[in-house]
């Protein structure tokens, strides 16, 4: 059967119209299938990222413009009055230029995945691939939106030089109103520039603690630990102060640990040789930088500082690595038989109530003296460089 024969068959125009879409709508899912099979066949050799980009992001795009180029054509067939013309071809155009955007815009995608892979191999600097390649795909898609849609309104008849001399002439009336908005633009130029930070950073500004997911033409979106998603805009990012703690090459972890008052100063000072042990033994750990020493005699306890750096890449392996360094802290404590302290208040009763207190003094004035001159310079008692137990991390 022949278009003429169909059409004498359907002699109505909304009828005719009608059967040309639906026609087009099966002919576009059908051929869409037809394309996704020979871009399969044809292109084996892509690598997988790039056949993705042609074969699922580009579906709807190869729709559109097969139902519009069908449909336009058919329509050639149908006596259309001048009046009508506008309002039938209008829509064909509209979506024929919304399929060529999405098409270019996979372009654009696949052109990204190329550079990406060529920079990755040359090892470029992070700088590029994480933040200057992503925010430059966005600025390149938005102008191949205002390209096409330009050419889509010369085609319906609109004079596009006059649209541009009157966003011209009505520049600074629009900047005036859409000042905040550029501020955010240029707040985002200025971050990606200034590079505080990178995508997949984690960062704290003000209150916001979390991993930067996107860096937009108006906001930064960073995902929070609570599972959230805050969005800031970059005027105010580029303005404020930013801890990036995604530059660190070591994370610190700093404690105090608090050791009663009945242990030894041989204890203690096998202890803080230990708590330096395990640090030299943990892979994780810096062996060039850290603290540990009897810090404080404390208003209850007996005060060991410790202070030192994992050399970790994210926040799971630094509570790991610290839950390690932990256990062996509490298992050294152990096998040294030495009690950590809390704050508590002890009632000391001596005497009965009401019996007075008598204390005997079991040193002569004399032998105070000796003792305390013992602990002088070459004293019997004096020990300024500990009992040897302990190995200073800075020997002299």
């Amino acid at each position: 059967m022949t278009f003429d024969e169909i059409f004498s068959f359907l002699d109505n125009a909304f009828l005719k119209f009608s059967f040309i879409i639906l026609i087009g709508l099966f002919l576009a899912q059908y051929k869409r299938f037809f394309i996704l099979f020979l871009i399969k066949k044809l292109f084996y050799f892509l690598p997988q990222n790039i056949k993705d980009i042609l074969i699922e992001k580009n579906k709807t795009a190869y729709f559109l413009l097969i139902f519009s180029i069908f449909c336009w054509f058919s329509f050639q067939f149908i006596p259309i009055e001048s009046d009508w013309g506008f309002s039938v071809f209008t829509p064909l155009k509209f979506i024929f230029t919304l399929g060529v955007i999405m098409l270019l815009w996979g372009g654009v995608d696949i052109l990204e995945e190329l550079i990406f892979s060529r920079l990755s191999s040359l090892k470029t600097d992070d700088f590029i691939i994480k933040n200057l390649l992503p925010y430059s795909k966005k600025i390149l898609k938005t102008l191949v939106a205002i390209v096409v849609a330009l050419v889509f309104f010369q085609n319906i008849g609109l004079n596009v030089t006059s649209i541009l001399a009157s966003l011209g002439i009505g520049g600074l009336a629009f900047a005036l109103a859409a000042k905040e908005t550029l501020g955010h633009f240029f707040g985002g130029i200025s971050i990606i520039l200034d590079k505080p930070f990178y995508l997949g950073d984690w960062i704290v500004c003000k209150d916001i603690e979390g991993v930067v997911e996107d860096i937009g033409f108006r906001s930064t979106k960073i995902k929070t630990f609570y599972d959230s998603v805050v969005t800031i805009p970059n005027s105010f990012l580029a303005n404020s102060t930013i801890d990036n703690l995604g530059k660190r090459t070591a994370r610190r972890t700093r404690i105090t640990l608090d050791l009663t008052y009945d242990t030894s100063p041989e204890k203690v000072e096998v202890f803080v040789e230990g708590l330096q042990n395990i640090i030299r033994s943990n892979s994780y750990t810096r062996k060039d930088y850290y603290q540990c020493y009897f810090s404080g005699l404390g208003s209850h306890s007996l005060q060991v500082f410790l202070n030192f750096f994992l050399k970790v890449s994210n926040w799971d392996e630094e509570l790991l690595q610290k839950q390690n360094v932990f256990l062996e802290i509490l298992r050294l404590a152990k096998h040294l038989d030495i009690d950590f302290a809390f704050p508590t208040q002890t009632l000391d009763m001596p005497h009965k109530p009401g019996e007075k207190l008598q204390k005997e003094d079991r040193f002569s004035i004399e032998n105070l003296k000796n003792k305390v001159r013992d602990f002088g310079p070459q004293g019997s008692l004096a020990k300024p460089e500990g009992l040897g137990f302990y190995e200073p991390r800075f020997k002299k």
